[in-house]
């Protein structure tokens, strides 16, 4: 199954902040495009399990997202530069 991998606003926002403070700015914009391609493929099967959301890292990214499994659509809540 294909998803259509939606940012909330604030994710972008927070996403733009990030990158833009970052020493290592092609890092983030690789993991943000990795980010939307394993959400797009496989978003119902990655990721740690928490009820209605899931969390997933790709280096030096870590998002939270909703699986809308009948709209097919994934939606990125929240990103955070991860450890």
């Amino acid at each position: 199954m294909r998803f259509t991998v939606i940012w909330d606003v604030s994710a972008l926002n927070e996403l733009a902040r990030i990158w833009n403070n970052a020493r290592d700015q092609q890092a983030v914009a690789d993991a943000a495009d990795l980010i939307d391609q394993i959400l797009r493929i496989r978003a119902d099967k990655v990721g740690q399990d928490f009820g209605t959301f899931r969390m997933h890292t790709v280096a030096p990214l870590t998002v939270v997202f909703k699986v809308i499994v009948p709209d097919q659509a994934v939606r990125v809540l929240d990103v955070w530069r991860s450890a």
